[in-house]
């Protein structure tokens, strides 16, 4: 399990009068996200919001496995450039990048991408490379272009992809969005001999909303085949119209995102889990988010728990990597891209 960073907060800077109830909000996120057992952390200019200072405190309190090869503060690394976990046999090399200018001058930003690269190369022999950090697309495919020993990048940038986007053939951008409202879920399978990953459905949900405008158009065809008004056949052919070109232009979409291989590849799905209250709740978690409420009044507002934004009503998972647990059903995620309306006809 995985964060690509900017936990604590949304923006680079915290209103004064804000900054207590940032703070606590902070606490609260790094103790349920390490309660979560968090593999590995990225870092972002946004979670620096809070303080360098009380980033290395909550780092050391709640022992967050932070990574950023490109990070010194005087002669000393704050954080380990990588990290290796393995799970079930299986061997996952963590990179961090840090992207981004450095508020005061406490610690020194190397080159992100030579850096990366040197901390990817020093990896020992793995199974998959990861990569965590606030990429955006481009600056992630630089990345991609330099170091193919990379399997994935986590972005903490706020993307809300919910598909996996190719940087390379085999490499892949992934994110789950901002305000902790969706868990991303990884499903990989290692296969004998192969180089680099594939995806198993390029393109998702650009697919899932082909077909769904497929059924609409259906649809729509046959209310004009019914259709005798003048008026309400004109309205009912422009919808038609409008379905056709949507649809060819997710076709389009779709044909960027299916990559003809040559080679053999590993293999990956993912989905974008909507944390709704269809998950359960850990008990742990739910008795500090409980507490929290009353915390969080004493800053001067009327805040209960139902009334914090979703990455504090829940524990504010990161990008996972494994199987959907405790029930959930992956659903498209709030702010996700959808196709246009088409006009009323109704």
């Amino acid at each position: 399990m995985v964060d690509g960073g900017g936990l604590y907060h949304r923006a680079p800077t915290v209103q004064k009068d804000q900054r207590d109830e940032v703070l606590l909000k902070a606490g609260l996120m790094a103790e349920t996200i390490a309660t979560g057992g968090v593999d590995a952390m990225g870092l972002t200019p946004d979670d620096l919001a809070i303080g360098w200072d009380q980033v290395l405190d909550l780092a050391k309190k709640h022992t967050l496995p932070y990574v950023a090869a490109n990070l010194t503060c005087g002669t000393d690394r704050p954080f380990p450039a990588s990290r290796v976990v393995e799970r079930n046999g299986v061997k996952i090399g963590f990179v961090g990048t840090y992207l981004g200018a450095f508020p005061g001058s406490a610690c020194t930003v190397g080159d992100p991408l030579a850096t990366t690269v040197e901390a990817v190369n020093a990896l020992p022999e793995v199974d998959a490379v990861v990569v965590v950090g606030g990429f955006d697309a481009e600056k992630g495919k630089a990345l991609a272009d330099l170091a193919p020993r990379v399997s994935f990048i986590v972005s903490g940038d706020n993307l809300n992809l919910p598909d996996p986007q190719p940087l390379t053939p085999d490499i892949w951008l992934l994110g789950s969005g901002s305000r902790g409202r969706s868990l991303g879920v990884l499903d990989a399978t290692l296969v004998p001999g192969a180089t680099g990953w594939q995806t198993l459905r390029p393109g998702a949900s650009v697919a899932d909303r082909i077909d769904r405008f497929r059924a609409r158009l259906k649809t729509t065809q046959e209310r004009l085949a019914n259709a005798t008004d003048p008026t309400l056949r004109k309205r009912t052919e422009r919808q038609i119209e409008f379905y056709e070109k949507e649809i060819a232009r997710m076709e389009t979409e779709l044909q960027a995102v299916t990559i003809q291989r040559t080679t053999v590849a590993n293999t990956f799905s993912s989905d974008l889990v909507s944390l709704g209250r269809s998950i359960a709740d850990h008990s742990t978690v739910r008795a500090r988010l409980d507490a929290a409420g009353s915390e969080l009044a004493k800053c001067g507002g009327s805040q209960t728990t139902s009334d914090l934004p979703p990455a504090l009503q829940r524990p504010p998972i990161p990008i996972g990597i494994g199987p959907v647990r405790g029930g959930a059903h992956p659903t498209r995620s709030p702010g996700s891209p959808e196709a246009p309306k088409a006009p009323s006809g109704e």
